[in-house]
């Protein structure tokens, strides 16, 4: 059942969730570029940019769920939050449109996550090796020895005399 307003308050509202997405990951990249450079003041600087531009989707995606219900309420529709239902009651040119958002938002939404997930652990490597070269500075960082067999593992007593010795 086609509905009155052809969803395109949908679309306007799916494209600027894709916008936002697509600033969101070249944020992220940016964020990429300064965590493997070490420039803590871009870093710095970059988080305001992410924060407006993730109020920016969270204000796209209540307008998305705000113009479903719309959309579904002119069209006697139930919103169950089905979008292949819902894209399927929208004109052919409109729902050709509204499909092409959805893909781009899902190839988006996987692009943003890997980077996330890469930036973290970027993030992670940099603790570990500041944690390293303060326990290094400290003295209180483990030794590497060898056991009986040749293997490398962390000496316990690395700071304590041994009594051999």
């Amino acid at each position: 059942m086609a509905c009155p307003d052809g969803g395109e308050t949908i679309l306007a509202s799916l494209s600027d969730q894709l916008t936002a997405y697509r600033r969101l990951i070249m944020l992220c990249r940016q964020k990429q570029e300064y965590l493997v450079g070490g420039d803590l003041a871009r870093l710095e600087a970059i988080l305001p940019k992410e924060q407006e531009a993730l109020a920016q989707l969270t204000a796209a995606e209540h307008a998305y769920i705000q113009a479903c219900d719309g959309f579904c309420r002119r069209g006697g529709i139930p919103y169950t939050h089905d979008h292949a239902r819902l894209v399927g009651a929208m004109p052919g040119s409109t729902r050709e449109e509204a499909t092409e958002l959805m893909g781009g938002l899902a190839k988006a939404v996987g692009e943003l996550m890997a980077l996330v997930q890469s930036n973290g652990e970027l993030i992670r490597r940099a603790r570990n090796f500041i944690d390293l070269t303060l326990q290094q500075a400290s003295g209180r960082a483990p030794r590497t020895v060898y056991d009986d067999s040749g293997s490398r593992t962390p000496d316990a007593t690395a700071n304590t005399m041994s009594r051999q010795a």
